[in-house]
């Protein structure tokens, strides 16, 4: 039997510009442009969501949704999720569900940093009206694992009572806060009646064995086009998986979580080697090529085409590739990051043409350079 995992997005807060320390701490924020360029990279490649409303449903009879499926879920119910991220979604033709925490309607985020508006009744039943669906969070987005079996009783009660009052309908997903759990927790959601529950990255990996810790994966400021293709993945738990037990973070799939996406986490000492090896080692692949007396591939004319099109080439790999590298490395936004990759790329292509002048058979041209130019521009427009 056909093991099920429906890869599941988890996006918290939504910014008009590029999130900064200072408005968002806890590093769970991405910016509106992000958020789109996510969707509209997943979208050119033929992916789309699907509703999370019948997934309990569709596990219990093995029905797996078709290949390039995937789900978006925002928790704790900010205010923006509703005026920045539902027009993108309407944009793009995509669904989600937020899980919203009835006991704080229309106040801030007391739990973290205070200062971020929560949607109103009111706001909730619109996004209702839009099609996206409606999950609990707890009441006061407790943590479950620290509270009294009945403090948390009550607040799993509660929030799915409040949420049915404010929707005239019945709420049956659950999302447990900062991902985590414990057997009690988990008790407590099955008696509410909730037909499934959601953690985040820690959870097991198959969804149809574990209803009630179904496992999401976490978006980040850093998450690029690129990294959120790679999320959408059958296989990308298993990575996760494997890196963690690799690096350290101790095991996967236990009843009590022991990471949580609001608390800041150690980056790990490997992120820098594989985000800036493979542009050192590109650039050392072009200054051998460059080092080479009388290189030549074809005879005459057809030589001097094959040449310009590398010189394209392989500058085009090494400004997607730094920027690659910045984009892990830094909050930039892409306008910087375009900006930098490309300066970059120019100067190491001028670097390189005043090393050629010292090879025998070779030649310093500005031509080249303006080559190797257009190749980096084309590359970095061609962004998703």
């Amino acid at each position: 039997m056909i093991k099920m995992y429906l890869p599941i997005l988890t996006y918290h807060r939504l910014l008009e510009e590029n999130p900064s320390q200072a408005i968002d701490p806890k590093r769970i924020s991405v910016s509106a442009g992000q958020f789109r360029a996510h969707l509209r990279w997943l979208k050119r490649l033929g992916y789309q969501t699907v509703s999370l409303a019948d997934y309990p449903e569709r596990l219990r009879n093995h029905q797996p949704f078709p290949s390039k499926s995937f789900a978006i879920t925002f928790d704790d119910g900010y205010e923006d999720v509703l005026t920045l991220g539902l027009p993108i979604l309407q944009e793009m033709g995509f669904t989600a569900a937020v899980f919203a925490v009835p006991g704080e309607f229309g106040g801030l985020n007391r739990w973290d940093d205070g200062k971020a508006r929560l949607m109103t009744e009111d706001q909730l039943r619109r996004l209702q009206k839009a099609g996206i669906t409606i999950g609990a969070h707890t009441c006061s987005h407790v943590h479950l694992p620290q509270v009294s079996s009945d403090i948390a009783q009550r607040e799993i009660a509660e929030s799915k009572m409040k949420l049915e009052q404010t929707l005239g309908q019945a709420v049956t997903l659950f999302a447990y806060p900062y991902g985590e759990y414990n057997e009690a927790a988990e008790e407590a959601v099955r008696g509410t009646g909730f037909h499934a529950a959601f953690a985040t990255d820690r959870a097991p990996r198959e969804h149809d064995k574990h209803l009630f810790h179904l496992r999401r994966v976490v978006i980040f400021p850093r998450t690029n086009v690129w990294e959120i293709l790679w999320k959408v993945q059958q296989w990308y738990p298993a990575y996760q998986d494997w890196k963690t037990n690799r690096w350290g973070g101790g095991a996967v799939g236990r009843h009590i979580m022991i990471v949580s996406p609001h608390r800041p986490i150690a980056p790990s000492p490997y992120r820098p080697i594989a985000l800036w090896l493979p542009v050192i080692i590109w650039a050392a692949f072009i200054f051998y090529l460059s080092s080479i007396p009388h290189l030549r591939f074809l005879p005459n004319h057809w030589d001097f085409l094959v040449r310009k099109i590398g010189h394209l080439g392989v500058y085009g790999i090494l400004a997607r590739l730094l920027a690659r590298a910045l984009t892990g490395s830094t909050l930039w936004s892409w306008k910087k990051i375009f900006m930098w990759s490309l300066v970059l790329t120019m100067l190491y292509a001028c670097t390189d043409e005043f090393h050629q002048s010292f090879v025998p058979g070779r030649s310093a041209t500005v031509h080249d350079v303006l080559i190797d130019s257009a190749g980096a521009w084309l590359a970095l427009g061609l962004r998703p």
